[in-house]
């Protein structure tokens, strides 16, 4: 399985994971769109063995905490990787931590980060979407990293191993 592309995902603790995992299952049924983990991606698509940098992601989370990060609205964009999602306001720590990501895997691979957590993806059939003050203001905590193979086709998408912030 090494041949398929990994990505490096910050994973909301429980609470909200839970909650962000039932409202992509209610847009999955509205949109006919595939299901997914809530995540947000640092870095996507790596084409190496993600297995020889967990020493490099245990030794990471032991220095940094569980953090959060402010939404600023839900967007639409480009499909199918950002048909519907919410965007984050960029805070230091986050900032930090990607700055930390993107030094070790910067010659693997050249990546624009924009923070946000995709709701849905795919061709939106409709343009009947969520109320964006729900999403507004909200505060959502983020407590692990999660290595995932991230091949095209969605419901492909495995976990390879995750790693809890200290």
């Amino acid at each position: 399985m090494n041949d398929l592309p990994w990505s490096i995902w910050l994973m909301p603790a429980r609470v909200d994971l839970k909650k962000y995992e039932m409202i992509i299952t209610l847009l999955s049924e509205r949109y006919e769109s595939k299901i997914f983990t809530p995540h947000l991606t640092l870095l996507g698509r790596l084409k190496t063995d993600p297995k020889i940098y967990f020493g490099f992601f245990e030794d990471l989370v032991k220095k940094y905490s569980k953090f959060n990060l402010i939404s600023i609205g839900i967007e639409t964009a480009e499909p199918p990787w950002k048909s519907l999602f919410i965007k984050f306001k960029t805070n230091n720590q986050l900032n930090l931590f990607q700055s930390i990501i993107n030094n070790r895997f910067k010659e693997l691979r050249n990546y624009e980060f924009q923070p946000h957590l995709s709701l849905a993806y795919g061709k939106m059939k409709n343009n009947d979407y969520l109320d964006a003050e729900l999403f507004k203001r909200r505060r959502l905590v983020f407590s692990s990293i999660a290595l995932v193979y991230t091949p095209s086709e969605v419901e492909k998408w495995e976990l390879i191993k995750k790693f809890k912030l200290n």
